[in-house]
């Protein structure tokens, strides 16, 4: 009985060092996202060798995207508004009443602004991606068929294809023990990843 209880825990010890060594490969944007899921995809992440890279340069891919105008081909409910800001709006996509596009911001085919909803600033929402009722997104980029369909918010972050975030889920891009220096700097969020630190770069990361 002691050996096989023995032999059981060697068993489940080792396969979670396995699982635990192929989780700390898991860096790359690759390891991460399907990027057959949609034709942008793979550009989204060009030249990104960790993940969270993706997240500073959003600004930039709106920017390229939008064309730095306005282009609203899809359908957009006439209770809600549409900001000054940059921003493109793909046939098939749906703004629902009193949602709030400020952009700039990038909404694909399909996708669909929810009744209340918030798009702030450097929002791409690629094929059938929903941003929800109430919900508010910034900085963010939601993958094809991506929901945060009820309460969210989603801040600084990267949320996978088919990706659904649960009723109220928010994805808090600051840290509870984040403080502005004396010079209002905030430091950046750092990874301990097997006893190995990876400095993101990033103060706010969702």
């Amino acid at each position: 009985e002691n050996e096989c209880t023995g032999k059981l825990a060697t068993f489940f010890r080792t396969r979670i060092l396995v699982t635990i060594d192929h989780w700390v490969l898991m860096l790359t944007p690759q390891d991460f996202f399907d990027f057959k899921s949609d034709p942008l995809v793979a550009d989204l992440f060009a030249d990104c060798r960790y993940v969270w890279e993706a997240i500073p340069r959003l600004a930039g891919h709106v920017a390229r995207l939008t064309e730095g105008k306005q282009t609203v081909l899809g359908n957009v409910h006439p209770g809600a508004v549409i900001g000054s800001e940059p921003v493109y709006i793909a046939a098939s996509a749906r703004i629902e009443p009193t949602a709030y596009v400020q952009g700039p911001a990038y909404i694909g085919p399909g996708a669909v602004v929810g009744h209340g909803a918030f798009v702030r600033a450097n929002v791409i929402m690629l094929a059938n991606s929903v941003l929800g009722h109430a919900c508010e997104a910034k900085n963010t980029l939601l993958l094809p068929g991506a929901h945060a369909a009820h309460f969210n918010y989603v801040g600084d972050s990267l949320v996978g294809a088919r990706a659904n975030l649960g009723a109220g889920t928010k994805l808090s891009n600051l840290t509870v023990t984040s403080t502005k220096d004396a010079d209002g700097k905030r430091p950046t969020i750092q990874l301990d990843v097997a006893g190995q630190l990876y400095d993101t770069g990033l103060a706010k990361m969702g």
